[in-house]
C-alpha cells in the first residue's frame, strides 16, 4: 500500500494532503435542490450549466464542511452572505459575454 512504502518528505505531504481531500470530499451533506440554481434576484445558472453548477456548490460545500440545507432561494441567499466567494463564484459575468446573453465559448 501506497502509505505503508517508505516515502520521502514530499511524497508524505502529498499522502497527508489527499487523506485530507478525501476526508472532505466524504463529508456528509444535505443534497443541492436543483430549484434553487434559477432564484429570480438571487441566481439564475443557464439550464446548460445547472448540473455542472451544483456539483461546483457541493464539492466547494464538502470541502468547507458546510452541511447548511440550500432548499430555498432564503438558504441561497444566506449561503451568500456568509460566503460571499460564492456570490462571485456564480456572478452572470462568470458564464456570459458583457451582452449578458450569450454563454461563453467555454461554456458552450
Amino acid at each position: 500500500a501506497l502509505v505503508d512504502s517508505p516515502c520521502t518528505s514530499v511524497d508524505a505531504k502529498l499522502v497527508m494532503q489527499l487523506r485530507e481531500a478525501e476526508e472532505a470530499l466524504s463529508f456528509e451533506r444535505p443534497p443541492v435542490r436543483g430549484g434553487v440554481l434559477c432564484t429570480p434576484g438571487v441566481l439564475d445558472v443557464p439550464a446548460v450549466l445547472r448540473q455542472k453548477v451544483s456539483i461546483f456548490i457541493t464539492v466547494a460545500l464538502r470541502l468547507l464542511r458546510d452541511a447548511r440545507d440550500l432548499e430555498t432561494g432564503e438558504q441561497l441567499s444566506e449561503l451568500f452572505s456568509a460566503r460571499p466567494g460564492f456570490k462571485e463564484a456564480l456572478a452572470p459575468e462568470v458564464w456570459f459575454e458583457s451582452d449578458g446573453k450569450t454563454l461563453r465559448e467555454e461554456f458552450q
